[in-house]
């Protein structure tokens, strides 16, 4: 869960902050930036949501007939140990170890849902929070400014449990999806600048 919620929060803070930046380049409105910030935080939420649905449908289909060790802490190679051991003990290894499959197909069903909706949560509320200075802020340079401070917050945050997650250094993490964020962000305002000629 804390995954899915690194990855929503990395994600809907990077995207907000880039189209936000790029709107601020080209000199839009505020209130079109708030609305177009608004539009892709939904739709990035609907998006991430049906893919996290996605992926975990996919990695659990390809193990669903296995028996789940690793949830018990063991490591594959000792998976394989214990059930060498329980196949010489038991000539019918399935009614030793596995649940029934509508059981198992509920239960996944279960984290399927588990990881979309907290991935599209996740996923809108850092979007919105990169957005809320749009709403709150009058000055242009201030909006983005303080956009890219709460961005870098949350990206940090994400970055370093993302990292954690994954056994790779966390300050690492940190620093590299923060890294990331500012140039999606900077090329975004760059490359907007550029066509507005300003």
């Amino acid at each position: 869960m804390r995954r899915d919620i690194a990855i929503g929060m990395s994600d809907g803070s990077t995207v907000p902050l880039a189209l936000a930046a790029g709107l601020s380049g080209m000199a839009v409105p505020s209130d079109i930036i708030v609305f177009s910030g608004l539009v892709i935080a939904c739709v990035g939420a609907v998006a991430m949501g049906i893919g996290a649905w996605a992926a975990q449908r996919s990695t659990n289909t390809q193990t669903i007939s296995s028996p789940d060790l690793m949830e018990l802490g063991f490591s594959e190679s000792q998976q394989e140990q214990a059930i060498s051991v329980l196949r010489k003990e038991h000539k019918n290894l399935e009614e030793v170890i596995s649940v029934p499959d509508k059981l198992k197909e509920k239960n996944n069903n279960q984290v399927y849902r588990r990881a979309a909706i907290t991935v599209s949560i996740a996923y809108f509320l850092s979007g919105l929070l990169v957005i809320f200075p749009y709403i709150i802020l009058t000055d242009p340079v201030r909006m983005l400014f303080t956009a890219a401070i709460i961005a870098c917050a949350i990206l940090v945050i994400s970055g370093y449990y993302k990292a954690k997650e994954n056994g790779i250094n966390p300050l690492f993490g940190a620093i590299l999806t923060m890294s990331i964020g500012i140039m999606a962000a900077g090329a975004a305002f760059g490359v907007a600048k550029l066509i507005s000629g300003s």
